[in-house]
């Protein structure tokens, strides 16, 4: 009997253990099913999110395209313009190098009058003779009280360091204009018909010795000047919409004035 109670006790033991092992294993089999379901549904979260990326980039793609095809036309249409300015650009010197012709035929044809040769003449071509200068100043120049002015701007398509302008000007048999009084002043500025972005034109009037002079030696009495000179500009220009004076540094390039005596009546 007591064999008996023995043997009961152990298989009941033995069956204890393998039910707790059994429930064991259910409850493992539980966990996996459920972190299995866990990333099941994660993987359908990844392919969704994988699928909005792919969309994303198809127009992101789709968009670079539009605007590598855009910005190559951009380029086509800058090249075209670019080449349309070039032509402008040399359209704009060919006709100021013909209007330079022009302007020094119209001088030479002020200077000269035109004949024809007699009936005893066998050729028929038109003589020219030289026609005695009877006005106070030459052909292009202005008249002023008793002084001829060159405004350089209608002579000359290029713009000189105040140097290189007064140099000009004496190759012409004149200076830069020395301004002797406020209607020589004014008068200067109304005829000035400044270029395109020049605002101005060299005069006489330059730092020598520390202080203000003309070309002439004299000193400068009466001024204009639109605002005091700087340390470092040392040449004058007169400024046509100000009617005044602007100090510069003598090496930009302006447009400037030469002025010589006038012929006697």
């Amino acid at each position: 009997m007591a064999l008996r109670i023995h043997f009961t006790s152990v298989i009941s033991a033995k069956l204890s253990d393998e039910v707790k092992t059994s429930d064991d294993a259910y409850q493992n089999l539980l966990d996996a099913t459920k972190e299995n379901e866990n990333l099941t549904m994660h993987h359908s979260n990844l392919e969704v999110q994988i699928d909005t990326l792919r969309w994303i980039n198809s127009v992101l793609w789709n968009n670079i395209t539009i605007l590598t095809e855009e910005n190559y036309q951009m380029m086509q249409e800058n090249h075209t313009l670019w080449a349309k300015m070039q032509q402008i650009k040399e359209q704009i010197n060919q006709m100021k190098t013909e209007i330079q012709k022009l302007r020094a035929e119209n001088q030479q044809l002020r200077g000269y009058q035109v004949t024809t040769p007699g009936p005893n003449w066998t050729y028929s071509k038109v003589y020219v003779r030289k026609k005695r200068q009877t006005e106070p100043c030459q052909a292009g120049w202005l008249h002023f009280q008793s002084k001829c002015y060159l405004i350089c701007s209608r002579d000359s398509p290029d713009q000189k360091t105040w140097q290189a302008a007064r140099d000009d000007c004496r190759e012409k048999d004149a200076d830069l204009v020395v301004i002797q009084s406020p209607e020589e002043q004014d008068f200067i500025c109304s005829s000035s018909a400044a270029g395109f972005g020049v605002d101005g034109f060299w005069i006489s009037l330059r730092v020598e010795g520390g202080s203000w002079k003309w070309l002439n030696g004299n000193d400068l009495t009466e001024n204009y000047w639109i605002r005091p000179p700087a340390d470092n500009q040392n040449c004058a220009i007169a400024v046509k919409d100000t009617r005044g004076w602007r100090a510069e540094s003598c090496d930009v390039r302006n447009e400037w004035v030469c002025e010589k005596d006038a012929l006697p009546n």
